[in-house]
């Protein structure tokens, strides 16, 4: 369940008052507790935006499509290292396969990029660059590894 706070008004026996962040910052705050258990925080300046959010936050942690919102600052380098300690499962030769699209052409040019900063159109330019030097087949499987 997700709340959401005005931090510019307090609610008194009486009615309303001003806090001290009246008119400072984004007015309205979202908290939830994330699948972990951990309170998350995000501020809005629209209480529609913020509502819409929170909706948004509810219908994912329900149908269990929820992604916390730090893992995008996550580089693409860091995560493809745990991706690939995950993959024990694989024959040795795929396992290999994996290794080398990670290694020769994935970490060089996605290595220091956040993985929510990886964009549709920049992936694309670059798999039509990997053309130059790779097979159809062998870009299939980089782009395979990549997503």
């Amino acid at each position: 369940m997700a709340d959401i706070d005005d931090r510019w008004h307090r609610k008194t026996p009486t009615g309303q008052e001003r806090t001290d962040r009246y008119g400072h910052g984004s007015r309205w705050l979202v908290r939830w507790r994330d699948p972990a258990g951990v309170q998350r925080k995000k501020a809005f300046k629209k209480k529609t935006d913020a509502e819409g959010f929170a909706a948004s936050v509810e219908h994912d942690m329900r149908s269990g499509s929820y992604i916390d919102p730090a893992a995008g600052r996550v580089l693409v380098g860091e995560w493809a290292v745990q991706w690939l300690a995950a993959q024990g499962h694989l024959t040795p030769s795929t396992f290999d396969r994996y290794r080398g699209a990670v290694e020769n052409y994935i970490v060089p040019r996605w290595g220091t990029t956040a993985l929510g900063s990886v964009r549709h159109a920049e992936v694309q330019a670059w798999v039509a660059k990997l053309g130059a030097d790779l097979s159809p087949s062998s870009i299939m499987k980089v782009h395979r590894v990549l997503s």
